[in-house]
């Protein structure tokens, strides 16, 4: 909190599924402890300037029909207004497309109207306790065709100034759009408040590690969307750097630079081990935005290449070694699991390390030729690609093959 308000931002969003009170015990109030720790957040944000918005996702177990559920809803917003909090909000994603309960079937004649029906009592309960209360939402449908009947439908129901969630084209866009926050607005009467899916890297991406800058959203979008709230990994010290990267595009996107900005924020958070750890931060740009990874690699690797295929054996060796050292050099860095950030990130420290006995191996095997070396090389590559931990692109392996292709 205290660095993104540093940096420009001004919204947190307390809306984490990994808390049984937000989402599977929502009709329950917080115990004492649980409600002093979010306090105390609030409280922080307060001090930072942060407008700070509690959500709750009921939608699992919600009967629409059910006065006696409305009531604990509200009851459970109000635990939290009397601590402070003036900023709510009602998510009603990843749950069911069908009524879980025969009452809430015969009382609406679809799923979305239950839901608008749903936000538009909670709005005139909450507006009726204090007008200054905001809320916002998240529609079942939070991804796709801007459209989409559900989408319409909900969005053109709700009051005007409640805010609507929005992920994009998908669920992780690749890309945010001027002509797909337009065509939102017109389906809904609402511009998109993007819940933007970066860094975040839960469920299949739980194997990349999301580091990189974002990229992506058109410059103007700021003109066309209610705002950008970026969703982070459970790793926050990891988060923090990309985090630094979306901050500096929300507070000057038409100027906002993603290399330099990523750059920045190595410096801010590693300062003068920020170039050593450039060496393993080339290999974490996989993710959502970009499929490709490890350009200064590649860089070094076909140099070296190019260098051998040009007769100048002993240069590549010497540029091949130094690349190598300068490898093991971080990774003594990101070792150190007395730094947060480094602990973290230990899962692909581990296979940076096998990266690094890789490279090792293919230099051995140019410059001592042998089948001792051709078999260690074949026996470190069959390890590294059997490791599921997304870590470098396809020039390592390239690099390993050709090796070993050339050694037969």
């Amino acid at each position: 909190m205290k660095l993104m308000a540093a940096n420009g931002m001004n919204t947190f969003f307390y809306a984490p599924k990994d808390d049984l009170y937000h989402r599977e015990k929502w009709r329950e109030l917080y115990p004492e402890k649980e409600l002093l720790e979010l306090k105390a957040l609030f409280e922080t944000a307060q001090e930072n300037f942060l407008d700070f918005h509690w959500a709750v996702g009921p939608g699992l177990t919600y009967k629409y029909s059910s006065d006696s559920d409305f009531e604990k809803l509200i009851a459970k917003f109000m635990s939290l207004y009397d601590i402070g909090i003036r900023n709510f909000g009602l998510l009603l994603d990843d749950i069911p497309w069908e009524f879980q309960y025969e009452e809430d079937a015969k009382a609406f004649s679809e799923v979305v109207e239950a839901h608008v029906f749903l936000v538009n009592k909670t709005y005139s309960a909450l507006k009726k306790i204090d007008p200054s209360i905001t809320l916002t939402v998240c529609p079942t449908q939070y991804s796709g065709d801007e459209n989409g009947y559900y989408i319409s439908k909900f969005g053109s129901g709700i009051p005007v100034d409640v805010d609507l969630f929005w992920t994009g084209a998908e669920i992780c866009s690749r890309v945010q759009t001027v002509r797909e926050a337009d065509e939102l607005m017109r389906s809904t009467k609402h511009r998109p408040l993007y819940w933007d899916n970066y860094p975040v890297n839960d469920c299949e991406m739980y194997h990349e590690l999301h580091m990189g800058a974002l990229i992506g959203r058109e410059k103007d979008l700021y003109m066309h969307c209610e705002g950008l709230i970026s969703n982070v990994m459970e790793y926050a010290e990891c988060s923090k750097i990309p985090l630094l990267t979306v901050a500096d595009y929300l507070w000057n996107p038409i100027a906002y630079k993603p290399d330099a900005s990523l750059k920045n924020a190595h410096k801010v958070i590693l300062g003068d081990n920020a170039e050593l750890f450039g060496y393993f931060a080339d290999h974490l740009g996989v993710s959502c935005l970009s499929k490709y990874s490890s350009a200064f690699m590649s860089e070094k690797l076909s140099h070296i290449a190019f260098l051998e295929s040009c007769g100048k054996k002993d240069e590549a060796l010497a540029c091949f070694a130094d690349y190598n050292a300068n490898m093991r050099k971080c990774l003594a860095l990101i070792s150190d699991t007395s730094v947060p950030l480094f602990e973290e990130m230990q899962k692909w420290v581990r296979k940076f390390a096998m990266c690094c006995d890789l490279l090792d191996a293919i230099y051995d095997a140019h410059n001592n030729p042998c089948q001792q070396t051709k078999e260690n090389l074949s026996s470190l590559l069959e390890e590294y690609n059997s490791d599921s931990v997304v870590l470098t692109g396809f020039c390592l392996r390239e690099a390993a093959e050709k090796t070993l292709k050339s050694l037969t």
